[in-house]
């Protein structure tokens, strides 16, 4: 009996020594292994979606995790490095699954990336600015094969080995089957020495000619009829208005031209207080300088001048009154031209001259409208 006890107590014994030579199965159950859902799964540089991708592993694979941090795990790979993969991607697996070897795909290039030159000439800068030094100048047409992109500007090798950078402005990106071709540099012109400032002055600016004005002869001939309205209410009252005739001579070919004209006027009238008739008539010789406005064959002008007025009354009461006295005219009208010797003139002239031939005064002046007609030379 004694020694069955012995053999018993030998016997549990050696199983808690056994237990204790060998740790790492009582560990066993700290262990965890997770297995791949996704077709592919990225293996991170760093636990975080942006961290660079390390590897990418197929569906299936099985890994040991080293150590779990909330939504990521991380696994040893076969190079010894670590890596981190989401939960999203994986699933844990019972104990007894043995990890096996992954299969690692690495993540492929980016394609290549090719520009040609759009420009005549472009310029190569030393760094990715415009303000940076050009390294040298490249003609239209040339492709090369884009080591980065910044922006707007594209990095490149040049034959030299060094690197230089082309503004998007003058490139256009190209298909990647086109084949870069060795490039025709052309060197950047020396820089200019700094001259001092000068005082520049601007140019004139152009002066506006314009096309001289055809001159149409101004010295002419007229025969003219028009309608005299009095401008004395006492002569009115008397004589009335009428019919004045006359001709009209001009000499010059410039703005300025004399003018020369003779008119004769008659009027039969009644006294006011006796009815008797009396018989007036006016003859007048005027003289001034016209200025036309503009030559062409239709020509304003406007003028001043002198006039020379002699008045004769005849009637039963008073016999025969006669005087002759200075007076002064203004005058304006615009003359057409029909061909190269017709002229028509329309005019408005006003005249003022006051006499008084016997007992009365009066102004033999008033206000004529009329019209003439006759040859130009």
């Amino acid at each position: 009996m004694k020694s069955t006890l012995t053999k018993i107590s030998l016997v549990f014994l050696l199983v808690s020594l056994a237990g204790l030579l060998n740790p790492a199965d009582l560990q066993a159950d700290d262990h965890l292994f997770i297995r791949v859902i996704a077709a592919r799964a990225n293996v991170h540089q760093s636990p975080s979606m942006p961290a660079p991708v390390i590897l990418s592993v197929e569906k299936g694979r099985v890994f040991d995790v080293l150590e779990k941090s909330g939504e990521w795990y991380t696994i040893q790979l076969s190079t010894g490095a670590k890596g981190y993969i989401h939960s999203s991607v994986v699933e844990e697996v019972a104990e007894d699954v043995a990890p096996v070897k992954e299969k690692t795909v690495t993540t492929p290039p980016p394609p290549p990336m090719f520009i040609r030159i759009i420009a005549t000439l472009a310029n190569v800068h030393q760094g990715a600015s415009m303000p940076s030094p050009v390294i040298l100048a490249i003609e239209k047409g040339q492709v090369f094969n884009v080591l980065e992109k910044s922006g707007e500007w594209y990095a490149i090798q040049l034959s030299t080995g060094a690197k230089g950078y082309l503004h998007a402005s003058v490139v256009e990106e190209v298909a990647e089957a086109v084949a870069p071709v060795k490039t025709k540099t052309v060197p950047p012109p020396p820089p200019t020495p700094t001259a001092p400032a000068r005082k520049t002055v601007a140019p004139a600016a152009p002066v506006k000619t314009e096309p001289p004005a055809v001159k149409e002869p101004f010295s002419m001939f007229l025969l003219r009829a028009g309608f005299f309205l009095a401008g004395d209410s006492a002569f009115g009252d008397v004589y009335k208005n009428g019919a004045v005739f006359g001709g009209e001579l001009r000499i010059g070919k410039g703005k300025i031209v004399g003018w020369l004209e003779g008119t004769y006027r008659a009027h039969t009238g009644k006294f006011t207080f006796t009815g008797e008739e009396t018989k007036m008539n006016v003859m007048a010789v005027e003289a001034g300088a016209l200025y036309r406005f503009k030559s062409g064959p239709m020509t304003p002008y406007a003028g001043l001048g002198l006039g020379y007025h002699m008045f004769t009354e005849t009637n039963d009461i008073r016999g025969e009154a006669k005087q002759s006295k200075i007076g002064f005219c203004a005058l304006a009208g615009v003359t057409m031209a029909f061909g190269k010797s017709l002229a028509v003139d329309g005019r408005v002239k006003y005249s003022t001259c006051s006499m008084q031939p016997a007992d009365f005064k009066i102004n033999v002046g008033g206000l004529t409208i009329g019209l003439g007609a006759g040859l130009r030379f």
